[in-house]
């Protein structure tokens, strides 16, 4: 009789019939924690999602400046034209023209497709296409999302900077090198070099 109870006395660990677990108390995170420094692979691939799009309207912003340039250069730019350019009267100098179209060539590139393509639908669908609750280094996946926050801030901070940044660097570089006299007239100098050691023929 003993062992006809032995039989049938539930599992010590788990609940009635039909259950599979207890239920534990869980601590619930805090809005920082759960949307903001998340470990979890969805929030973390939207978080990439919505910040890459803020950088595709910057970036398309700097397509339609390149454009109005094309379209009608040497005239005023509407609405900021005379904040950003006060000293050519509200029109776009060349120098910030090249500037624009290698930071925006820059963002597109680096801070909208990669972003989007690996940090967004990376993060959200693959850990659910294979099966895994998540992906394999949590706390490095959120560092990776705060470092690309980190770099779009100092991408924009390069226009206040442009000469050191954003005309030093990118894709119009390879036009820029080709001539030390148009590095020395607008104050551009090599990575590896000082201004002073730059020899003009």
């Amino acid at each position: 009789m003993s062992s006809d109870k032995a039989v049938h006395q539930p599992n010590p660990g788990l609940g009635a019939p039909g259950t599979t677990r207890e239920h534990h108390e869980h601590h619930e995170l805090g809005f920082l924690r759960k949307y903001i420094f998340s470990t979890d692979h969805k929030v973390i691939g939207l978080q990439f999602m919505f910040t890459g799009l803020v950088m595709l309207g910057l970036g398309g912003a700097l397509a339609m400046a390149i454009r109005w340039q094309l379209a009608w250069p040497w005239t005023d730019v509407p609405v900021i034209g005379d904040l950003l350019f006060p000293a050519t009267g509200g029109a776009m100098s060349p120098e910030f023209y090249t500037m624009l179209f290698t930071m925006h060539g820059t963002i597109m590139i680096f801070f909208v497709i990669i972003p989007m393509l690996t940090g967004a639908f990376g993060n959200f669908l693959i850990p659910l296409m294979i099966g895994a609750p998540d992906m394999a280094f949590p706390k490095l996946n959120m560092l990776s999302y705060w470092t690309f926050v980190l770099s779009c801030i100092l991408v924009l901070a390069s226009f206040t900077k442009g000469r050191i940044l954003a005309l030093s660097s990118g894709f119009l570089w390879a036009s820029l090198i080709s001539a030390c006299r148009c590095l020395l007239f607008i104050g551009v100098s090599l990575p590896s070099q000082r201004r002073s050691t730059l020899s003009v023929r």
